[in-house]
């Protein structure tokens, strides 16, 4: 289990994210704001849909997650379904993975 600030996880552990239209920059600051953690990458499946390294991901940023992870990543979507299941890297505010 690791701790940073007032959070608890281990590698089972999980955050939930409301927002069925958010955009990648929204997500990315929910966060930044409620964790005060930095997302470097995310992935769905074995698609990797944004990282901080790759030069298209600030062009990203103000389109929704879900046309991301479609479009981009080729994640096929239900109709009813009803949430996506997000693998992310975050560093906290010195830098470090956590």
């Amino acid at each position: 289990t690791r701790k940073y600030r007032e959070h608890e996880w281990n590698l089972w552990s999980r955050f939930e994210v409301q927002g069925k239209d958010m955009t990648l920059g929204g997500f990315l600051r929910h966060f930044q704001e409620k964790y005060k953690l930095e997302v470097s990458m995310i992935s769905c499946g074995v698609s990797m849909i944004y990282s901080t390294f790759s030069p298209k991901g600030k062009e990203k940023l103000t389109r929704p997650l879900l046309d991301i992870v479609k479009k981009d990543g080729k994640v096929e979507v239900g109709e009813n379904q009803k949430y996506l299941m997000l693998e992310i890297c975050c560093n906290d505010e010195e830098g470090e993975e956590v």
